[in-house]
């Protein structure tokens, strides 16, 4: 589930960020 959308965010490096701190809980990635 991608809540992140740089189309959306102004900053799509706030999304990158959330994106890896999820990676970190999830190892899966997904």
């Amino acid at each position: 589930a991608c809540w992140c959308r740089m189309e959306t965010l102004p900053e799509p490096t706030l999304c990158v960020l959330q994106v890896e701190t999820l990676t970190m809980y999830r190892p899966s990635g997904t």
